[in-house]
């Protein structure tokens, strides 16, 4: 008897020595970081670090909320008053909205960037008028104004412009001679002896419809990250063994993946992609100009 008590006193200290030698060795996996999930950030612009190409905002209709920051790189799309623009077009006091995708890093960085310039407000005793140009009389240097479409109802309005007013087109300075029926405009006025006088008159040329797109569907097989190009097979019933197309992008083209908002680094060979596409008018050459890329990570 007292030789088993003695046995099993022996296996107990084996076993429990063995535990802690187990413990002591093995180390647990580490938990994986959390997915970086993309958010969308509103406000005004306070601070600009071109150096790093940090941008700060702030939440004037939100005063309890804290300044929040973000980063844009050479991949970033940044569109400022509608207008493609470089980074050193954006300005303190823009309004800002901006589509972040943070890095592995947790780093907020800026896929698509959205500014416009704040108004000014008008002098006293002016008023603003918005619409389309619909009459233009050259000899009497007047302009008339209708509401764009989708306003509510009003009648046109008709003012002149003198030697005084400041007239821009499309962002420049320009002559009365510029302005063309179907601009539209922003003009402020004020009225002198019954008569209404343009201070200043801010135009841009109606937007030409947009060409429609030819669509390719395949799986991306090569990218170029540095040329910005990217390579799809394309399968379809004329070609089931696949034809390749090489594609290229810039700051207008449109890029989701997964059904989110991405930049073109995010794209992955596998991916199969939907792309849209201006069909160029001759067959000049072998690069197509990717208007919108709808990609899918393979299954």
């Amino acid at each position: 008897m007292r030789n088993l008590k003695f046995v099993l006193l022996v296996m107990a200290a084996i076993l429990l020595l063995s535990g802690v030698a187990f413990s002591a060795t093995t180390t647990l996996s580490p938990v994986p970081p959390p997915q970086m999930v993309p958010y969308v950030l509103e406000g005004v612009i306070s601070a600009i670090v071109p150096e790093t190409g940090a941008i700060t905002l702030v939440f004037p209709n939100m005063p309890q909320r804290l300044p929040e920051g973000f980063f844009v790189n050479n991949l970033t799309r940044i569109l400022k008053n509608g207008q493609i623009a470089p980074f050193s077009a954006l300005a303190i006091g823009d309004w800002c909205r901006a589509e972040i995708k943070p890095t592995t890093q947790n780093v907020p960085l800026a896929v698509n960037v959205q500014a416009k310039t704040p108004p000014v407000a008008p002098p006293p005793g002016a008023m603003v008028l918005e619409g389309i140009i619909t009459q233009i009389n050259a000899d009497g240097h007047s302009i008339t104004l209708s509401p764009p479409p989708g306003a509510p109802a009003r009648p046109p309005v008709t003012f002149l412009v003198n030697d005084a007013t400041k007239i821009m087109k499309n962002g420049q300075p320009a002559q009365f001679s510029a302005l063309a029926v179907g601009d539209k405009c922003r003009a402020e006025v004020v009225q002198r002896e019954g008569v209404w006088v343009a201070l200043n008159v801010q135009a841009g040329s109606a937007a030409p419809p947009p060409p429609p797109l030819t669509w390719a569907r395949g799986k991306i097989t090569v990218i170029a990250p540095a040329a910005l190009t990217f390579t799809l097979l394309v399968t379809n019933a004329e070609n089931p063994n696949g034809v390749a197309r090489l594609f290229f992008e810039d700051r207008e083209t449109k890029i989701r993946r997964n059904g989110i908002a991405v930049g073109f680094g995010d794209l992955k060979v596998g991916d199969f992609a939907e792309v849209g596409f201006v069909l160029p008018p001759t067959a000049t050459t072998n690069r197509l100009r990717a208007a919108v890329i709808e990609a899918k990570s393979a299954l």
